[in-house]
């Protein structure tokens, strides 16, 4: 299923740390510098294999570990709800 961030959250970094404030659920995410890189990677552009050889390269980790943080993160970050489905939606009949 293809995604994409949402629009109508405000991402700024602090200190290599992300800070997402998702006005419309009245909340504040707290992003730590991996999960940081992640998200400023993320496009649909980007696969996540890519993701993780750049966060393997630039934090010395194994491209396993990065692999497993990547998808990790990835799911936790959808489940907060800060991307969208931009599944095309099929239009009735034939």
């Amino acid at each position: 299923m293809p995604l994409e961030k949402r629009r109508d959250v405000i991402a700024t970094v602090l200190n290599g740390e992300t800070l997402i404030l998702d006005a419309q659920r009245n909340r504040v995410y707290h992003l730590n510098v991996t999960a940081s890189h992640v998200w400023h990677e993320y496009s649909d552009q980007v696969s996540s294999q890519q993701i993780a050889e750049t966060m393997a390269a630039i934090f010395d980790i194994d491209l396993d570990t990065a692999r497993h943080d990547v998808e990790r993160i990835l799911k936790e970050l959808q489940a907060l709800e800060l991307f969208t489905d931009t599944t095309p939606s099929s239009q009735g009949g034939s």
